[in-house]
């Protein structure tokens, strides 16, 4: 299990944006996968696009995790992958909102 961040005064990191979206998956019932890290220790994306991968029963989601600033720019890189491959698959865009201590989660399609 992951932990939960306490810092309220700065930005989390990508690492911790994303162990507090898991704790939210897992508090929802979901089971997760996240990709393993690559050479050098780099998060690798799953597809290119995607951070975790999140099922419950027969529904999978496929979920990009970021900052609210970059939330703009995340929607576009899911949106391209979306236009560009077909993907027909439930995606969604989570950023975390420092100031509310809270995911705005848009789902993509």
């Amino acid at each position: 299990m992951v932990s939960r961040t306490n810092n309220k005064t700065s930005m989390p990191s990508e690492a911790q944006i994303n162990n507090l979206a898991i704790c939210e998956l897992y508090d929802k019932g979901f089971y997760y996968w996240i990709a393993p890290r690559g050479e050098f220790k780099k998060h690798i994306d799953i597809f290119g696009v995607f951070d975790i991968i999140a099922f419950k029963g027969k529904y999978f989601k496929f979920i990009q995790v970021t900052s609210l600033p970059n939330h703009a720019a995340r929607r576009k890189k899911v949106q391209a992958f979306i236009n560009r491959t077909g993907f027909a698959g439930w995606s969604e865009v989570w950023s975390w909102d420092k100031k509310n201590r809270r995911f705005r989660i848009e789902k993509i399609s």
